[in-house]
């Protein structure tokens, strides 16, 4: 347990306001000195990273914070959160300290994987992992972050206006999960956490004191009963996307942080919903609390937040987009012993070979820079390949689609004004296709093409059969559509199916215009 002392303010802020605690944490224990809940102004930008910095700043002095570092909890929902499987590589490493199991390896795999799953750019995105994975185990599971990296930008931007120092950026749902964590250690599996502050519910499924699973919702807190039974679907619907994950442990029960009526009706809800025992966990009793929060209904929406003061106390590890896992610079450790080598041969070998050693390290500097900078290109390279074939996917599919209209017009253009053939019905449908083909399985070497055939059913009667046989004969000669009977013949009733390929209709060069102006124009 860290004791030494640390001040800092932990702030919640979003586009509707900040809720913000100030706290200490030393000597085993959290003192909460100060804390303000207030609204955004609606004259301030919240776009605008200067002007929120400048009202922070001037909220946060109001309310007698003084604090200069800043710990940002960000909702779930600003984060990307994957669960991981990676295979573990047995290799020893070559000074025989254990396998490629770091830090480094992770920080690379990570990437890569969290690079092919996210759907938002991965360029300037922050990503951050914790080891979550069983001891012995053949593979390592990892729960990953991504936040944007604009909206790290904006928090390092308000900070700044506010005078304040970022000293991390983490979950709001880590507070909860650091509250619980005592909990979870009793339990044979995995619970369920829920955390009310105001409007926005955290809700965490904890496995061995460690957060494996976390969201985020905003109920609008209405009724208590109404309240309660939404937030209990919530909660079952964290369990069942949960138990869909690999290897997931059996939920024990649910915990509800809190006390009041407002969590005895949450817990009660949650439990009879996924049918399992619930318990309220109130603030540890490390934390000292002013008296003016020893209401419920006071501290309640701060209490994933001095969590995050708890996580501290217990150096608790989680992730931080302000100062995310990344992988060392192996090649420092060449550099340094090769160093230390031109060290030995300068003392050995005198002036001139020195001077060659030394002319050979900066060409190896050299190398080693180009071979870096050669990585950085090829990096960039596939970035750029893989967004101008999303990029082409796109176009070849924004470029496919039907003139439904021009087609009716069309159609109708053919059928006989004086009415000896009506049509009754028309049935449009369209399949389209977009494919890519290459030998060598490479984006830049292959081609795109895309097909597509729409189909018009027309049904219909007519007076005699001649006249149907003679609208049929028009579509047939306009050479616009492959035309099908569909059905057995009938006098006094057509069903034909026109296919064709087109996205609007040609005008016909075979003089069946001139055959439409002689009816008096087309009709349907």
């Amino acid at each position: 347990m860290n004791t030494r002392r640390r001040s800092s303010v932990v702030l919640s802020l979003d586009r509707d306001g900040v809720v913000a605690v100030w706290g200490e944490v030393s000597g085993g224990r959290v003192q909460i000195k100060a804390w303000v809940n207030a609204r955004l102004p609606g004259e301030v930008d919240a776009a605008d990273a200067s002007a929120v910095g400048a009202w922070l700043r001037q909220t946060l002095r109001d309310a007698g914070i003084t604090a200069r570092a800043a710990v940002f909890a960000v909702p779930r929902a600003n984060v990307v959160l994957k669960r991981l499987t990676l295979p573990r590589p047995s290799e020893p490493l070559p000074d025989g300290r254990g396998s490629f199991e770091d830090e480094s390896d992770l920080a690379g795999m990570v990437a890569l994987q969290m690079s092919r799953q996210l759907t938002m750019p991965m360029q300037g995105a922050v990503i951050d992992f914790l080891p979550i994975d069983l001891p012995d185990g053949t593979e390592t599971t990892v729960l990953a972050g991504a936040l944007p990296g604009d909206q790290v930008t904006w928090c390092r931007s308000v900070a700044k206006a506010a005078g304040l120092r970022v000293k991390g950026i983490h979950l709001r749902g880590e507070g909860a999960a650091a509250l619980l964590a005592e909990l979870s250690h009793r339990q044979d599996g995995a619970l369920i956490g829920v955390a009310i502050a105001g409007d926005a519910v955290e809700l965490v499924v904890i496995e061995e004191g460690r957060l494996v699973s976390s969201r985020g919702v905003d109920v609008p807190a209405g009724d208590d009963p109404a309240f309660a039974q939404r937030l209990a679907v919530e909660a079952k619907r964290t369990w069942m996307s949960y138990r869909g994950t690999r290897d997931s442990a059996e939920v024990e029960c649910v915990a509800v942080l809190g006390s009041g009526a407002r969590v005895e009706a949450v817990g009660a809800a949650c439990g009879r919903e996924l049918e399992l025992p619930w318990s309220r966990v109130g603030l540890p009793g490390m934390v000292d609390l002013p008296e003016e929060l020893r209401r419920a209904d006071a501290v309640l929406p701060l209490v994933p937040l001095i969590g995050l003061f708890v996580g501290q106390l217990a150096s608790r590890e989680w992730l931080d987009f302000a100062n995310p896992r990344r992988a060392p610079d192996r090649a420092a450790r060449v550099r340094q012993a090769a160093l230390l080598g031109v060290f030995a041969v300068i003392v050995v070998g005198g002036g001139s070979y020195v001077w060659g050693l030394n002319r050979l390290a900066a060409l190896d500097g050299r190398i080693a820079a180009e071979k870096a900078r050669n990585e950085k290109l090829v990096e960039r390279y596939s970035q750029h390949v893989r967004q101008k074939a999303r990029l082409e996917h796109l176009e070849r599919w924004s470029g496919l689609g039907v003139d439904w209209l021009a087609h009716l017009e069309w159609i109708g253009d053919q059928t006989p004004t004086n009415g000896s053939a009506l049509v009754d019905q028309i049935d449009g449908s369209l399949e389209a296709t977009v494919s890519f083909a290459s030998r060598e399985r490479q984006y830049t070497t292959g081609k795109w093409s895309q097909q597509q055939e729409s189909r018009f059913r027309v049904r219909g009667q007519s007076q005699q059969r001649t006249a149907a046989d003679d609208l049929r004969g028009r579509l047939v000669a306009d050479r616009v559509y492959r035309v099908d009977t569909t059905g057995p013949d009938v006098p006094n009733r057509f069903d034909f199916t026109l296919v064709t390929g087109l996205k609007r209709p040609d005008r016909p060069a075979n003089g069946a215009a001139g055959e439409r102006a002689a009816d008096g124009g087309g009709g349907g």
